[in-house]
């Protein structure tokens, strides 16, 4: 607050406070303790100010209640609250404007102060550039000769936000173009997604599409953390250990909906803590089922069947296969259901498996 000889000249409201997370994981206490710093102190400065001829009634808002804030659903409302106050003020005659900043640089301190590295680069890929206490001091000053009651003061980087996955939030598509390409791209259902990836799949064997899928999640990971390689990214720890969060989990299962046009629970990260077990997940579902072996097996038999009638007729020779055909019977017969031993192999194993097995046996 501002004061002179004559009492309160003008309000400046700079309170804030974080307490993020998803909105299935923010309580009503959670909720009040930031709606108290921003919304509850800006309510009753108004009604403690009405009686006093302000020349300026300045709320400090976010883009968080007017671009997006993932995880901040309690801190986007608040700031929401002091753009509308700003309205409310103005259209009955009254100073006010709602001043809605975007990321402060960490240095400068504040609410930003302990921002890690990893938040700040997946913010900054996004199209949203950092302010500078300078840069901000110039924009305050021209926000303030503005007389619109709700104002953004956010730089950005156009040709970032223009082409991010995300897409362009809905307040800045009049400022910034969308490529044809890019908007082609995101206007593409996911199925057609899935469908790309499936085609790359075509062709490959199991295990071949498997290292692919790794590949895959391994790189949106990357992306999500800011990591410029998915070298980075250790495809056996858990992503807790490379700096996941509730958010970060979320955004990443995201990414992969896109990329392989599933629908992918909002658990994903927690119920498959570590990139082999979300390429294991994702190929099960995309993955052809392993072909049944039984036919094969029969055809090979009956392959068997002709090889043996060329046999010659010595006895010897008859003996021996006659032997080992018997064993590799016995076995078959003599497994239990579980799988041990011959039969056990015969049952799990793939068609590869299953004639090197024959091949073994003879």
């Amino acid at each position: 607050a501002s004061a002179s000889a004559s009492g309160l000249t003008a309000v400046f409201h700079t309170a804030g406070v974080l307490d993020d997370g998803l909105i299935t994981s923010l309580t009503p206490e959670r909720i009040d303790r930031v709606l108290a710093a921003k919304a509850d102190a800006a309510w009753y400065l108004h009604q403690a100010t009405l009686d006093h001829d302000l020349t300026a009634f300045v709320l400090y808002s976010s883009t968080a209640g007017t671009l997006e804030g993932a995880g901040q659903g309690n801190y986007a409302a608040a700031n929401a609250f002091l753009d509308a106050l700003a309205h409310h003020r103005q259209d009955h005659g009254l100073p006010a404007q709602s001043l809605a900043w975007g990321l402060w640089s960490p240095e400068t301190g504040g609410m930003t102060a302990g921002l890690e590295k990893a938040d700040l680069q997946r913010i900054t890929a996004s199209g949203f550039l950092p302010l500078r206490a300078e840069q901000g001091m110039e924009l305050l000053d021209a926000a303030m000769a503005a007389p619109e009651a709700s104002v953004v003061l956010a730089p950005f980087d156009e040709r970032t936000l223009a082409t991010r996955d995300a897409g362009i939030p809905e307040l800045l598509r009049g400022l910034v173009r969308a490529p044809v390409r890019r908007t082609a791209q995101a206007a593409a259902p996911a199925e057609e997604a899935g469908t790309s990836l499936e085609q790359r799949l075509a062709g490959l064997s199991r295990e071949e599409a498997g290292q692919v899928l790794v590949e895959l999640v391994r790189g949106e990971a990357a992306a999500v953390l800011g990591h410029a390689s998915a070298d980075r990214i250790d495809p056996e720890r858990n992503f807790s250990e490379l700096g996941f969060d509730s958010l970060t989990s979320v955004e990443l299962r995201n990414r992969l909906g896109r990329a392989t046009g599933l629908r992918l629970s909002a658990t994903l990260v927690f119920d498959h803590p570590n990139v082999l077990a979300i390429a294991e997940h994702i190929g099960e579902e995309i993955l052809p089922e392993k072909e049944p072996v039984t036919p094969q097996v029969l055809q090979s038999l009956d392959a068997l069947a002709e090889l043996l009638r060329q046999v010659p007729g010595d006895e010897e020779g008859r003996t021996a296969i006659t032997g080992r055909l018997r064993e590799l019977l016995d076995g078959w017969q003599g497994g239990s259901a579980d799988g041990d031993g011959a039969a056990g192999d015969v049952r799990t194993a793939d068609a590869d498996e299953l004639f090197a097995l024959i091949d073994k046996g003879l």
